[in-house]
């Protein structure tokens, strides 16, 4: 009898699989159609796609096809970023724009874990490249932490790091101040705004590390910046900025 059974549990399970697939269809984490395959229904996906570019190595700025192998574009020889690299999704545009703008909420946790999961699909290899060390997302404030009830990037960089095999370390730096909303401020604001605004936890030891910093939208740097020197500061040998969105309207 049990070896009866050991033959057609697979059978029966395959059949409650698709059962449950009929009954209670996989719906898409972004806007709830039912997914064809994975965690995006078709239309979501092919949204997401078309933000995926040629981008510059060094800032993550679009540029034409041709100079995707350059370190430098113009953009970043004009603002010449303290990182020393990007690994972008897409342009904060269209899908990623208002999937970004959507995870800011701690109820689409499940959005941000799909997201960073299709991201690895896409640029596997380029994160695979940089051979970082550890994963470091940017942190909020514990006030408007506390007001959203999630950071997104700590999802992006838990993801990241378990596709990685590498430690995250949310705790690695800490925001000492509650800055302005960068939305609402031009490129020297922005870069005020963020000055000495992190500061390194000395519990922890990144002397010669390649970090991977994450965070949800990369527009003139000015956050990853500060950030960057912060951990160079304490010993970091190389930071590799993770940014889904790479926003490009302020040059």
């Amino acid at each position: 009898m049990n070896s009866i059974a050991t033959k057609l549990w697979p059978w029966v399970a395959q059949w409650g699989e698709q059962a449950l697939d009929v009954l209670f269809p996989k719906r898409c984490v972004m806007c709830e159609a039912e997914a064809d395959e994975g965690d995006f229904c078709g239309s979501c996906l092919t949204g997401l796609n078309q933000e995926n570019t040629a981008a510059c190595a060094r800032c993550g700025m679009t540029v034409p096809d041709f100079r995707h192998q350059c370190q430098t574009c113009s953009a970043c020889q004009r603002h010449r970023p303290k990182f020393d690299g990007v690994v972008r999704l897409g342009r904060y545009q269209g899908k990623l724009r208002e999937a970004l703008l959507k995870m800011k909420h701690a109820w689409e946790e499940p959005l941000a874990a799909a997201l960073a999961g299709r991201w690895w699909q896409c640029q596997a290899a380029e994160f695979q490249a940089w051979q970082p060390d550890v994963v470091v997302p940017i942190p909020l404030h514990w006030k408007r932490r506390w007001l959203r009830g999630a950071n997104s990037p700590d999802v992006l960089a838990q993801v990241l790091a378990s596709r990685l095999h590498l430690p995250t370390i949310p705790r690695l730096l800490v925001r000492l101040r509650d800055t302005q909303p960068q939305g609402r401020l031009n490129r020297e604001q922005r870069r005020v705004n963020m000055r000495q605004a992190f500061s390194f936890n000395n519990n922890f030891e990144i002397t010669d590390a390649c970090v991977l910093l994450v965070d949800d939208i990369l527009t003139t740097g000015a956050t990853l910046n500060e950030a960057t020197k912060v951990l160079k500061k304490a010993g970091a040998r190389r930071v590799i900025v993770a940014a889904a969105g790479r926003a490009e309207g302020l040059g």
